[in-house]
């Protein structure tokens, strides 16, 4: 079960909201505006600290560059360039 921090307004996801494990380890942080997905993207590795994904929404929709890692030195990983 994960545990959840975030604010709603109107009804409606908005700000930074962060998902934690059963030990209480960050395992996703993200960011709405107006019940949308827009800002910064991020799941982490089980240690909560050591970033898995990086990327970014706008309006709902993946934006920027996003990346992957396959490891937690970072040196394994894979990217997707979502801007227009």
């Amino acid at each position: 079960n994960l545990k959840t921090s975030g604010y709603y307004i109107d009804g409606k996801k908005d700000g930074e909201w962060n998902y934690y494990n059963e030990e209480g380890r960050l395992v996703k942080a993200e960011n709405y505006n107006e019940g949308q997905l827009d800002g910064p993207f991020k799941l982490f590795f089980s240690d909560g600290e050591t970033e898995k994904l990086i990327g970014a929404y706008k309006d709902n929709k993946r934006s920027k560059t996003w990346f992957w890692f396959f490891d937690k030195d970072k040196k394994s990983n894979h990217k997707i360039n979502y801007s227009k």
